[in-house]
């Protein structure tokens, strides 16, 4: 009705409450539109504008909007409260993490455990050998040069093991029949309300031929050879725990420039399963 466009997808992404002086409130569901149809057109209520996703007109916006839309555009389930007085905000809630497939709250202190998290997944095929690992060059976007494990984001409609066998056959042609998550990788950056949370696998049985694609070029490395220098700084420091086939935890803050690492911890665990 407003712009003239049909959605055939739609993913939920979170909910935002709104109370205003005059003790009205506002709930609203925030969605991504894809698969869009139609044609775009201005209505008597609406004169819809395309603008970059980092390129919106905060200063024409709501004022909440600049707080919420970080989080929206990462993908992050949350939810979020405002107050206002007339056009004044004058109190707003932390972004908080409700994507009940999370699970790094089990493993964070309370400060981090209210943050979105947005939900990724590393895949690590192995020869027969064990001698071997299958990584993958990033051939565009964020990353494209970089070796890292074969993954990606987990869309809101699957489970996290969905995503990982979804985003290794997407990338390399493989279909995983036998896995194991290894580990969990969270990321905290300055400057950004969402944390990654990144779910490490390993893939010890899978079904096809390695084939290249338009996002990834695969390759074998022994698994004491990686290209570390080709990496993420992180990897280096997480790898060896793979290694020792432990089941481990590692959760790293990074600097503005999503490449300096402030502060890291790890620890082991048992289980995965909560």
């Amino acid at each position: 009705e407003e712009c003239g466009l049909q959605a055939s997808r739609l993913e939920y992404v979170g909910v935002i409450y709104i109370t205003c002086s005059n003790d009205v409130e506002y709930t609203i569901f925030a969605y991504t539109a894809r698969e869009l149809t139609g044609v775009l057109c201005e209505s008597d209520e609406m004169r819809p504008q395309w603008f970059g996703v980092d390129e919106l007109p905060y200063e024409l916006a709501h004022t909440e909007a600049k707080l919420w839309w970080p989080t929206m555009l990462s993908g992050a389930a949350f939810t979020a409260r405002f107050v206002f007085d007339g056009d004044d905000l004058v109190e707003h809630s932390k972004m908080i993490n409700t994507d009940a497939r999370s699970i790094a709250r089990h493993f964070e202190d309370a400060e981090h455990q209210g943050m979105p998290h947005q939900l990724f997944t590393l895949v690590f095929p192995m020869n027969a050998a064990k001698s071997h690992v299958l990584l993958g060059m990033k051939k565009r976007g964020f990353g494209c040069s970089k070796y890292e494990g074969l993954g990606g984001k987990v869309e809101l409609d699957e489970s996290i093991d969905e995503g990982a066998i979804r985003e290794l056959n997407e990338e390399s042609g493989l279909l995983a029949t036998r896995f194991e998550k290894h580990g969990m990788l969270l990321f905290y950056y300055e400057d950004n309300p969402v944390a990654m949370e990144v779910h490490v696998y390993l893939v010890s049985d899978y079904m096809g031929d390695v084939v290249e694609t338009d996002e990834m070029r695969p390759e074998w490395f022994g698994i004491n050879e990686l290209p570390f220098a080709q990496m993420w700084p992180d990897a280096a420091r997480w790898w060896p725990h793979v290694l020792r086939s432990e089941k481990f935890v590692g959760r790293f803050w990074f600097k503005a420039d999503k490449l300096t690492i402030a502060h890291e911890e790890f620890s082991s665990v048992e289980s995965f399963s909560f």
